[in-house]
């Protein structure tokens, strides 16, 4: 748009412009009137000079007029521009309000997808916020696993520290505060095998001075107590077995003593051996071994009947194999106590707590080896002892630490977390794969007597030392 100070002078040059020339004629000849005009072109003696002066006049007359009227087209341009800038502006404020609303409808619309994309970016942030904390962590957890389960130092690290958990859970007792007392016997039957002695016809050669111990076998006796009649006192241990680590060997070995067996009881009347805990408990039974076996031991676990069929329930049963004699007397005698257990069949049964504890009490029946009375009740143990150590064989090591957390309190034991460390490192060496066993009296070294109105066995004890020894440490 032109301005004032931008009006084109050249346009009003009188000799090119027409327009010019017309408006001059105008001026001379149209606007005057005709006798002024006469008089001045008919007056011939006025001067040139006063025909210019007037004629300049005229010129810029018309031109003022010409920059009036250019200045007057400018300022209504101007207006007209201004008017049209503020329609323009009307317009756009009118269009604004008029997209205001779309664009907050579409704000509106887009909000919970913008809003999510905000919670994301926040989730991403706080993510990047704790995630290098928690990388950490679990690296040094790694590295810390992996220390503890692939270095020498690290596995020493968790066997004192299980060995210690195990001590803390079990009840220690050194079996010296047990309180000597007699409890009533109960009276067996004699079988046809068996042959009436006095107790002075039994001449037993017991210890020849040389009790046995090697650093590389370590020898624990573990006891089963039948705490019936006993009221508070000791009970009979009627399992007796003694579970050997040899680390020479590479080996787990488990011997079973058979109850019945006529021994000497230090200090007493030769009895069977499970008389000797009855009457002098750990200290007595670990005498009574030692004595007729010429064997030390290394200390001992107990369990009791009662805590015994709740183990095996914590197991969830055991696998047994009955013979149809088996499963016929579990079923119509009290050996199982709970009636509505007496479901047993020939054949493999899963047993509960409670009808594996009556299993290993049969000793009237003959055994799925053939064996009868206390051979065939031992066996039986032995049996039960192997199907628990495969069920805990099965285990991972969270169900076993959770088996074990539930079932030491019921282990009373001498061993404390020294001892348990010692013996735990040398199961890991060994190596928890196969169980040997072997039972006391070998055959074709005992023979079946009855004494005293008990039923027992009398052992050919040199015969029996020799096997037992052989077993236990390994050939010479």
């Amino acid at each position: 748009m032109k301005r004032k100070t931008d009006i084109p002078w050249e346009e009003f040059d009188p000799s090119s412009d027409e327009e010019f020339q017309r408006n001059l004629e105008k001026a001379f000849f149209e606007d005057e009137p005709e006798e002024q005009i006469a008089i001045e072109f008919a007056s011939s003696d006025e001067s040139e000079y006063d025909n210019f002066e007037l004629y300049e006049k005229a010129v810029h007359s018309i031109v003022n007029q010409e920059l009036m009227d250019a200045e007057e087209e400018v300022k209504q341009s101007d207006k007209l521009n201004c008017e049209e800038e503020e329609i323009i502006s009307e317009i756009t404020r009118s269009l604004a309000k008029q997209i205001d609303p779309e664009l907050a409808v579409e704000e509106t619309m887009e909000s919970p997808l913008e809003e999510e994309k905000s919670k994301e970016a926040l989730r991403r942030k706080r993510l990047k916020q704790i995630g290098l904390p928690i990388l950490i962590t679990l690296g040094a957890l790694l590295l810390s696993v992996c220390l503890l389960f692939f270095t020498k130092a690290g596995q020493s690290l968790l066997i004192r520290l299980g060995a210690n958990f195990v001590a803390s859970k079990v009840k220690y007792d050194d079996g010296s505060g047990h309180k000597v007392e007699t409890i009533p016997e109960i009276t067996d039957v004699p079988t046809n095998d068996d042959i009436e002695k006095n107790e002075e016809d039994v001449q037993l050669s017991a210890n020849n001075g040389t009790v046995r111990h090697e650093d590389y076998a370590v020898n624990i006796l573990l006891l089963g107590e039948e705490a019936i009649f006993s009221g508070n006192s000791r009970g009979r241990t009627d399992v007796m077995m003694i579970a050997t680590l040899n680390s020479k060997e590479k080996s787990i070995k488990l011997t079973s003593l058979m109850r019945d067996l006529y021994v000497q009881i230090p200090g007493y009347q030769d009895d069977k051996l499970n008389a000797a805990y009855a009457v002098g408990g750990i200290p007595m039974l670990f005498n009574t071994i030692e004595l007729n076996f010429d064997l030390k031991l290394d200390g001992y676990c107990l369990v009791g009947f009662d805590d015994f069929e709740k183990i095996i329930d914590k197991l969830n049963g055991i696998d047994i194999t009955l013979t149809s004699a088996e499963a016929n007397w579990l079923n119509t005698t009290n050996y199982i106590s709970n009636p509505n257990n007496r479901t047993v069949t020939a054949g493999l049964n899963h047993m509960n707590g409670n009808q594996a504890l009556g299993f290993c009490r049969i000793r009237d029946v003959a055994s799925g080896t053939n064996e009868n009375n206390d051979f065939g009740r031992t066996s039986r143990h032995r049996t039960v002892l192997d199907a628990i150590f495969e069920k805990y064989k099965s285990l991972n090591y969270w169900d076993l630490a959770m088996l074990m957390n539930s079932c030491l309190p019921m282990v009373t034991t001498d061993l404390d977390a020294k001892d348990l460390e010692t013996y735990i490192q040398l199961a890991k060496e060994i190596g928890l794969t196969k169980l040997d066993q072997l039972r006391i009296p070998v055959n074709s070294a005992y023979e079946d007597a009855y004494i005293s109105k008990k039923s027992v066995i009398i052992p050919n004890l040199q015969k029996n030392i020799e096997v037992l020894h052989t077993f236990i440490f390994g050939s010479e």
